[in-house]
């Protein structure tokens, strides 16, 4: 059986393996172990021993697999990505393109709506990388920041610190 490596909402690998979710707990140069994701909320001993493309040691879980929490997160990831690549799309743009493909049983563990928005907020602002706030009077405002969408001057004059 293969793995397959997503993000966590922080942007820290996770292992999905076997129905099951695991974190990366420590790492030296050839090998890694990852534990599983429900360690804090269920106490599971759950651990995956890996080489660079080998799996070494998977020790035994105390709960089922959740195939949907993994679709779940398969699709966070991919909304994220969705609205980082595509920053001129809008968010129900963003949210119908990552959600067309959920399975319905899965739909209901999605987190609530309000959430999705503005976690594609958040991912369109960062890619923005808008310029620091100003400490005083005297800043430049960048060519890029005098323009609406449709190339027309946001900014027609600056008058300057002189008001």
């Amino acid at each position: 059986m293969t793995f397959q490596m997503l993000k966590t909402e922080k942007g820290k690998d996770m292992l999905c393996y076997d129905g099951h979710i695991f974190l990366k707990e420590k790492e030296n140069g050839t090998k890694s172990i990852w534990k599983c994701n429900q360690y804090y909320k269920n106490k599971c001993r759950g651990r995956l021993h890996l080489s660079k493309v080998k799996i070494l040691k998977n020790t035994d879980h105390n709960h089922v697999p959740s195939s949907s929490e993994i679709q779940i997160k398969k699709t966070l990831n991919k909304l994220k990505d969705i609205a980082s690549n595509n920053s001129d799309m809008s968010t129900q743009s963003v949210i119908g393109s990552a959600l067309n493909q959920i399975p319905i049983e899965s739909s209901g563990q999605l987190p609530n709506i309000n959430i999705l928005k503005r976690t594609i907020q958040r991912v369109h602002k960062q890619k923005l990388q808008l310029p620091n706030d100003p400490t005083d009077l005297n800043f430049i405002i960048p060519d890029e920041m005098t323009k609406i969408i449709d190339e027309n001057l946001f900014l027609q004059y600056d008058s300057g610190i002189n008001i």
